[in-house]
């Protein structure tokens, strides 16, 4: 004896407005301004790619960034709130940077150094250097200076490691004169 028939068409109707509702439940809960059209190619061999590639605004490999013609009074190293501001760095893209320091003391000096501290645009890291001058997570640099360079300074180039997007200069001089000074930031991957 056969149990009650089931019409299988009904039931065909029914699954495939289910299915639409929750399908296109999901798609609609989005804005159309957040839907972005997508296309996928799939490249069965490797790195195989023929044709014109136009990629923007492409990061290049390297890039010098200079700060250039920075005047610095003398500012004693013992008050970091002082330190002069040389400007902002904009670093985003890069992984590490070549720093140096290169000066011309206006008059003589015996000896003394100028150096720079990087700080980077993070709110804690300006409000703990701006109000108790504390470096969180600082790249510094130091170029000293003898009678026997007179009228020149310069650091040594040194690599760094970079971390945030951009950071701020800030920088001190204990020569008791008047220093202008170029930072040279050479950037890369």
């Amino acid at each position: 004896m056969a149990g009650p028939r089931l019409h299988a068409r009904p039931l065909i109707v029914l699954s495939v407005l289910a299915a639409g509702l929750i399908v296109f439940g999901f798609v609609g809960s989005g804005r159309a301004a957040d839907m972005v059209e997508v296309f996928v190619h799939n490249f069965p061999d490797t790195q195989e790619v023929k044709g014109v590639v136009d990629v923007a605004n492409l990061t290049p490999p390297t890039m010098a960034v200079r700060l250039e013609d920075r005047v610095i009074p003398p500012i004693d190293i013992k008050q970091p709130t002082d330190f002069q501001d040389l400007g902002l760095l904009q670093v985003g893209g890069y992984s590490r940077v070549a720093l140096g320091i290169a000066g011309e003391i206006k008059g003589f000096a015996e000896k003394g150094e100028v150096g720079i501290i990087l700080i980077p645009e993070l709110d804690i890291a300006n409000e703990a250097w701006r109000q108790k001058g504390r470096a969180i997570f600082p790249l510094s640099l130091t170029a000293t200076h003898d009678a026997a360079r007179a009228p020149y300074l310069f650091s040594s180039i040194e690599m760094r490691n970079l971390a945030f997007g951009s950071y701020r200069a800030y920088a001190y001089n204990t020569t008791g004169r008047t220093v202008e000074v170029d930072v040279i930031a050479y950037l890369s991957r």
